[in-house]
């Protein structure tokens, strides 16, 4: 337990040196809250609901100076703005397309008040009035110093402003007053940087970049841009297409993976992995974006995949007390009631969250059943959404609830289980570096051409090597698409991308390659 000076009031967050401070303003002096350590990243609640205010796509938020949150909606090209408190809509506070505003990714607050957002499609960050939203200025013109499709924005303790160029792979610094290029502060794939996505400086005043195609987080001299080192290896943790990074007041790593569906937590100092902070899917979490700790001291999370804003249990809630006693009793209940409010919401959230990952499962693995087989799994999603819907409305509505899950989960675990470890038998080290890449790419159709692949119409070129060349492997591969050449154990076709994860499963394939030019005329070694 921990307290406090000060009434609370308002709350303004500010940027000093490399450190995020919460201020609370006072009126009145005296012992008047008290924080309750709790630290499980439990969910608490779905805080901005799902398509809020006409939420779609969001990817950056933050928490202005009037204690409300801000959030970027890609699809619709505009900044929204939620009651800090309740999480209601209040306004589209950047209108649709204001400025030029186009595919808006990341957003923060200046020194100087105003909101600065990352405009993907126009290359370009825009600067709106905070008070209004009114656009003032394109303040890094599109494409200066090379930037392109920019996503994260932080300001440096030189008071100038750092940004991810993604497809360029490197962090660009501005002027932060004029917005004037001043160089590449990391240089294109320093250290392996490959698709920036967050940005954040740590108490060591180094800069810390999320790498989303190695998987990693990159640290970085805070001073020249030089690389330092892989912070959190590859794939550390499970971490899987890293988004928005965060350091808290213990100077703990928290990452956003966005494929995993969680959210991670490293060793501030040392970079190695702690545990899996919010666990995969809680709350219905799907495409994990920016991350916020907010002025309750509670975690804010994006879920792409589901138009909302997610709350969690952070390392420290603040309950108020007005009493200028401060009688001890009182705060005593105050925290058991918290307390037994939080185990009510846990016991509900823990049976909803079991329903939503057998759900996620099924989804996942009926796109490999037969029409049968997807019926009988359709049917089964059926019941389980019907008995959410019922839960949801109804606490106590365990009979059904459990009836289902012990007639269906053993059977239905066990198929996906199996199904599973027969689909990872062909390793993913069986395919091509830049196939591999072109995979978790958001843009494969330009990424395609850079890493020189013959993607077309969501089609590519591919060559594979079998370990045994017989007919039924032939025939299994001419039914993903047309074979152009067969010769030996090569064999070259064209196939939807989307087929690749199945054909990794499939027994006999040795490797799966990049055409080259001596096959694509039909000569092969």
């Amino acid at each position: 337990m921990v307290s406090a000076l000060g009434r609370v009031g308002s709350v303004v967050r500010i940027q000093v040196m490399f450190l995020t401070i919460v201020l609370v303003s006072s009126s009145m002096v005296g012992l008047n809250h008290v924080g309750l350590a709790t630290g499980s990243g439990a969910f608490i609640d779905d805080f901005v609901s799902s398509g809020s205010g006409g939420l779609n796509f969001p990817m950056g938020m933050e928490f202005g100076s009037d204690g409300n949150l801000y959030v970027t909606s890609r699809n619709t090209d505009e900044v929204l703005r939620y009651n800090g408190t309740t999480g209601s809509f209040i306004d589209d506070f950047v209108s649709s397309g204001s400025g030029g505003l186009n595919k808006p990714r990341g957003l923060l607050f200046g020194l100087d008040g105003h909101l600065y957002v990352s405009s993907r499609d126009s290359d370009e960050v825009l600067r709106y009035n905070g008070t209004s939203g009114a656009f003032i200025d394109d303040f890094v013109s599109s494409g200066s110093g090379g930037l392109n499709r920019p996503q994260g924005l932080v300001f440096g303790s030189d008071g100038n402003l750092y940004v991810g160029s993604v497809p360029t792979s490197e962090v660009l610094r501005y002027n932060g007053t004029t917005g004037a290029f001043i160089d590449d502060f990391v240089s294109s794939g320093s250290g392996g940087l490959n698709r920036p996505q967050g940005l954040v400086f740590g108490s060591d005043g180094n800069l810390y970049v999320g790498s989303k195609n190695t998987n990693e987080i990159l640290r970085y001299n805070g001073t020249t841009g030089a690389f330092i080192d892989d912070f959190v290896s590859s794939g550390s943790g499970g971490l899987a297409a890293p988004r928005g990074l965060l350091f808290d007041s213990d100077f703990n790593l928290y990452v956003g993976s966005e494929t995993s569906d969680d959210v991670l937590r490293y060793n501030g100092t040392t970079g190695t992995f702690i545990d899996d902070f919010i666990s995969s899917g809680s709350g219905g979490l799907d495409v994990t974006q920016s991350l916020l700790i907010g002025p309750d001291g509670n975690f804010y999370v994006i879920s792409r995949g589901t138009n909302e804003i997610l709350r969690y249990q952070g390392s420290i809630s603040i309950i108020p007390n007005n009493n200028s006693n401060n009688d001890d009793e009182e705060l005593i209940e105050k925290i058991k009631k918290q307390r037994e409010e939080i185990r009510n919401k846990n016991e509900l959230n823990e049976k909803r969250q079991t329903l939503y990952e057998i759900k996620k499962d099924l989804n996942s693995f009926k796109k490999k059943l037969n029409g049968e087989e997807k019926q009988k799994i359709k049917t089964l999603v059926s019941e389980i959404k019907e008995i959410i819907k019922k839960l949801n409305e109804n606490p106590e509505y365990d009979k059904e609830f459990k009836r289902i899950l012990k007639q269906e989960m053993k059977k239905t675990k066990l198929k996906i289980k199996n199904d599973m470890t027969a689909h990872e038998k062909i390793s993913k080290n069986k395919v091509d570096p830049k196939i591999n890449s072109l995979l978790k790419s958001d843009n494969p159709e330009i990424d395609a051409k850079k890493l020189g692949l013959q993607l077309k119409n969501g089609k590519i070129k591919i060559v594979i090597k079998l370990s045994d060349a017989n007919s039924k492997v032939f025939d299994t591969l001419d039914s993903f698409g047309k074979i152009h050449v067969k010769k030996g154990k090569h064999v070259q076709l064209t196939i939807n991308l989307s087929d690749l994860f199945k054909l990794r499963s499939i027994d006999g394939i040795e490797k799966i390659k990049v055409p080259f030019s001596a096959i694509q005329y039909d000569i092969f070694p």
